[in-house]
């Protein structure tokens, strides 16, 4: 998901997972005590500011102890619908 933004993946991931966090398109109940979250990212090319691509990114987390399990961006183009 980096390619073309001029930052490296590991930066990509934080962006996702702190956007997701804070203002998530989708919750939903996972079961066990976790929530899968979901939301579009906008990536952006650091010296052009032009939008590269964007993508669907989903969020496993533990709810009652507010803990990041996983994050993973989805496959295919981007729809509204999470």
């Amino acid at each position: 998901m980096a390619a073309g933004t001029y930052q490296n993946w590991r930066d990509v991931a934080d962006l996702a997972m702190d956007a997701i966090s804070r203002d998530p398109d989708k919750e939903v109940p996972a079961g066990g005590g976790k929530a899968c979250l979901s939301r579009v990212i906008f990536l952006r090319n650091l010296r052009t500011n032009q939008v590269v691509r964007q993508r669907i990114v989903r969020m496993i987390g533990a709810v009652d102890q507010n803990n990041i399990i996983t994050a993973f961006p989805t496959i295919g183009s981007v729809s509204r619908r999470v």
